[in-house]
């Protein structure tokens, strides 16, 4: 139960700190106060909706292992979240020595940073070992790819961000981003749907 407490506390912390970050910059910047306020509330809601439609049916019995991955998931989501809204507080404090250029770069720098932190994560989270989906060894290995990927997509950001140029950069990166996320999102459906077509 322990194991299932400790993400729970540390996960609500880390979505709590938006809220201020996103009053902050909606004071600041009125016109895109939306942006801010939706992206405090977004990680928060989509938590709240999958863990009950999740968990909600006790009859599954659901591993604690899921449980677990699921709010380490939402968390590390929370993380990528703060670090954009934190950094933009930081950028908008009137700090004369942080031009466009250096935005780009911290920004980038940040998020790779994160990015890789996460990944290397992902493969030592608990997989569940319960019945039915894809087996343990399968599992395991759409983890390690997931982080692979993951790592290989952050060190690209921080390298596209300080070597694209500044009119490119929000598609080099944006691309990176999407890119790498879709292969992981490729992965884990055809690893799902394996195991559909063995069952």
């Amino acid at each position: 139960m322990a194991q299932t407490k400790a993400p729970f506390y540390s996960t609500v912390v880390i979505l709590a700190l938006a809220f201020p970050l996103a009053g902050i910059m909606a004071v600041r910047e009125p016109e895109v106060a939306w942006m801010f306020i939706l992206g405090a509330i977004f990680m928060p809601v989509a938590w709240l909706v999958v863990e009950t439609l999740k968990f909600s049916n006790q009859a599954n019995a659901p591993a604690e292992e899921d449980r677990v991955t699921l709010r380490q998931s939402i968390r590390s989501a929370g993380i990528l979240i703060l670090i954009p809204m934190g950094l933009t507080v930081v950028f908008t404090s009137g700090f004369t020595w942080i031009t466009d250029a250096w935005e780009v770069r911290i920004l980038g720098s940040a998020f790779g940073i994160a990015m890789i932190v996460i990944a290397n994560a992902i493969p030592k989270r608990p997989t569940s070992l319960s019945s039915g989906g894809a087996s343990y060894a399968k599992r395991q290995a759409v983890a390690r790819f997931s982080g692979l990927v993951l790592m290989i997509t952050g060190a690209l950001y921080i390298l596209a961000s300080f070597i694209v140029p500044q009119d490119y950069s929000a598609i080099a990166l944006t691309s990176i981003a999407v890119c790498g996320s879709a292969l992981v999102i490729i992965r884990s459906l055809m690893a799902a749907m394996g195991s559909k077509a063995e069952a």
